[in-house]
């Protein structure tokens, strides 16, 4: 019987869960102006802080609004001591503590600041460890179980030495069962849809997995499908699977749910799909891609996409077109992946 908890001790629980659950359908500017009245009241609630580094998590990662790193750097830090000195029982502020540092680790690599990521990253594995040691059949142990393990257990064998160094291991394995059995035991509306989201994105990472999970989520119902983090789950679920008439027609269908609240992401994988299939609307989807993509690193990536496309398609002056473009992007990048790309170009 797994347990799981919610922050029972704050009068704002309902609203936490409402606002989460908005976090997870795409609806931030909403979701964020709940969470700044919630913390007016009750600032010191260790929850709604972590739901601020959800909020940032989103922004940066999902949505790609890299202009709001700089706000995110400037609070991580008081986020992690505030939710350290909380009066929350001691199992609901070691999750804490281990999701948070976890979700700074993530964005400080994508900062590229990757001494720092793994410190932090270090720290969460501890606090994992230490609520784990509390009650294993915490739904919120069985999250944290299931991203450290898998992640640790995705690292590449030549690389294992450095886990034995800092007194960490993984089995992806473990991880995925202990995701799968999250998505599954979640209540709230927030938890599921974060839980099948990174049930999706975790399966995708080997495509026998990927092959089992899409035919359950192309089942689900259109309530679910209309959200875009699902939809991009699905998305990366079909780009791993591979099975051309099934994933396309399934990539295709969730152009109706687009929307206010659609990500871009999905034109992106419809793009790469259709072009590795040698389908001539490919370049449709990653031009309609690169209207809403933010990351010049995604955009050169992209750029290459389309080099390739209408290379395929002998169309050379656009080839050139995009060749040009890309190496302009990569340039501005400044990224080691953007400079393999400009290479490449």
């Amino acid at each position: 019987v797994f347990c799981t908890f919610s922050p029972i001790q704050s009068q704002n629980n309902d609203l936490y869960t409402k606002i989460k659950a908005d976090l997870y359908s795409g609806k931030l500017i909403l979701a964020k102006q709940e969470l700044n009245n919630a913390l007016k009241d009750d600032p010191n609630n260790p929850f709604l802080i972590e739901l601020e580094n959800h909020y940032d998590l989103l922004q940066i990662t999902f949505y790609e609004n890299h202009d709001h790193k700089s706000e995110w750097e400037k609070k991580y830090s008081l986020r992690l001591e505030q939710i350290k000195n909380s009066d929350c029982p001691q199992y609901e502020k070691e999750f804490l503590l281990s999701e948070s540092h976890l979700i700074s680790s993530v964005l400080h690599l994508f900062s590229g600041n990757y001494i720092k990521a793994v410190s932090l990253f270090k720290t969460g594995f501890k606090h994992y460890k230490q609520l784990e040691e509390i009650n294993p059949t915490l739904t919120t142990a069985l999250k944290m179980k299931g991203v450290y393990h898998f992640l640790l257990g995705s690292v590449p064998i030549e690389y294992e030495w450095l886990l034995k160094t800092l007194g960490m291991k993984g089995d992806y394995k473990i991880g995925l069962m202990a995701i799968k059995k999250w998505n599954s035991t979640s209540i709230e509306l927030g938890d599921i849809y974060e839980s099948y989201f990174y049930n999706a994105l975790f399966s995708s990472f080997r495509s026998d997995d990927a092959a089992q999970e899409f035919p359950n989520y192309c089942r689900l119902p259109d309530s679910m499908k209309r959200n875009p983090i699902i939809r991009q789950g699905i998305s990366l679920l079909a780009e791993s699977v591979e099975e051309t008439d099934s994933c396309l027609n399934t990539l295709l269908e969730y152009e109706k749910f687009d929307g206010d609240t659609h990500l871009g992401l999905l034109d992106l994988h419809l793009g790469h799909f259709l072009l590795y299939q040698l389908n001539p609307k490919a370049d449709k989807y990653l031009i309609k891609y690169l209207n809403t993509c933010k990351d010049l690193t995604i955009r050169t990536d992209t750029y290459r996409y389309l080099f390739w496309y209408y290379s395929i398609f002998n169309n050379s002056e656009k080839a050139n077109y995009y060749k040009t473009l890309g190496k302009l992007e990569a340039c501005k990048a400044k990224t080691s992946r953007a400079k393999y790309i400009f290479n490449e170009l």
